[in-house]
């Protein structure tokens, strides 16, 4: 009876323990199924509120600027490979020239621009002159504009309105280009030319002519020819410096001198100031010269001078001036006359004393007159 009474007690626990298991099935499947049914028989609109009001928000979730930076994908920039070099301290020879011949170059262009605008200057004011007469009573635009400055100051204009009348304006022609450009390459021409002449310039002038001497109390010299050439080099301050070579040939005249015919040579060096015209240069300024004479007979010394040497020479160094004009034919060659005084500064000879027929003797020398050399010359530069 007891075991009945248990096994009855526990299929009545065991069925509230089913039921309660079994209540929550049974309620949610009878709310889903009136849901279900409400919502075959909801409007449609109402549908609508309804998933709207039933919507799951999500949650806003905050990202910093370090996170967002490391999330975002970086953006990939390619550039050109750099490369990195040691450069000197100090700019290396050729760098030095180049920097010259760039400053050279700009100190050429300022002065051929200083040039034009120098001659069209020039030109303007032969132009005003021509139409306006004598151009010291012309008035610059300059003291103009400062005149009616000054007399609109010391006079103020009351406002007036005026009505000015449309004017038909005449129309200017332009002035032709062509012209324009060829004046431009005239003066830069011009220029060019000016600035070639104040370079430097090598010349050799090659001359010929005839020599004399002026004050020889015992002997007839007379000059038969006179050659030589000169080496130069002029400066853009007109200013020249020559290396010369001088031969001249002369006949001593004196019956009773061992010796009829001289040859002198002289080597020297001089410095010219020249004064520079278009096509006429003139020149002046002073030589020295190392003289070197031998003195010879063509016929021998004969009996009177049995036991002379055949030769005698002599050295001297002499002093003087030139001065001269030339004519220039072209850029390079001129054509034109040199004219040189000279005197002794010392001298000595070989021998002692010079000879005469009959024991008479002259302590006078040639060596010590003064002579002139004139001379046709041509000039070439380089």
């Amino acid at each position: 009876m007891l075991n009945r009474q248990r096994r009855r007690k526990m299929k009545k626990k065991m069925g509230q323990v089913l039921s309660v298991l079994l209540l929550p099935l049974t309620l949610g499947f009878v709310v889903t199924s009136v849901s279900a049914y409400a919502e075959d028989q909801m409007d449609p609109s109402i549908q609508e509120e309804v998933q709207k009001e039933t919507l799951v928000v999500k949650p806003k979730v905050s990202i910093t600027p370090q996170q967002h930076t490391s999330l975002a994908q970086p953006n990939v920039i390619q550039q050109p490979p750099t490369y990195v070099e040691a450069s000197p301290l100090s700019l290396s020879k050729a760098e030095l020239m180049r920097k010259k011949r760039q400053e050279a170059e700009i100190a050429t262009e300022q002065k051929i621009v200083e040039k034009l605008e120098e001659s069209r200057l020039e030109d303007e004011r032969r132009r005003a002159e021509r139409l306006f007469g004598n151009k010291n009573l012309t008035v610059s635009e300059d003291d103009q504009n400062k005149e009616e400055k000054a007399e609109k100051e010391e006079k103020p204009q009351t406002p007036q309105v005026v009505v000015v009348s449309p004017v038909p304006q005449p129309s200017v022609a332009p002035a032709p280009e062509k012209d324009l450009s060829a004046n431009v390459k005239e003066d830069l021409k011009n220029i060019v030319e000016e600035n070639k002449e104040k370079k430097n310039q090598t010349y050799v002038s090659p001359s010929v002519g005839m020599a004399e001497y002026l004050d020889c109390p015992c002997f007839d010299v007379k000059g038969n020819l006179a050659a030589g050439i000169v080496v130069g080099r002029e400066f853009p301050s007109n200013f020249a410096l020559e290396g010369q070579f001088i031969y001249s040939n002369y006949y001593v005249g004196q019956d009773y001198f061992a010796y009829k015919e001289m040859n002198q040579y002289n080597f020297g060096l001089a410095a010219k100031y020249l004064l520079k015209f278009k096509r006429v240069e003139f020149n002046v300024g002073g030589i020295a010269t190392y003289t070197y004479r031998r003195y010879t007979n063509p016929y021998g010394t004969g009996v009177y001078y049995y036991g002379y040497p055949d030769d005698e020479k002599t050295y001297a160094l002499d002093f003087g001036v030139t001065a001269g004009i030339d004519f220039n034919i072209s850029d390079r060659i001129a054509v034109g006359f040199d004219y040189r005084y000279m005197m002794n500064i010392t001298n000595r000879s070989n021998l002692d004393y010079r000879y005469y027929y009959g024991g008479l003797y002259s302590d006078y020398r040639l060596e010590a007159s003064d002579y002139q050399v004139m001379s046709l010359v041509a000039k070439f530069r380089f």
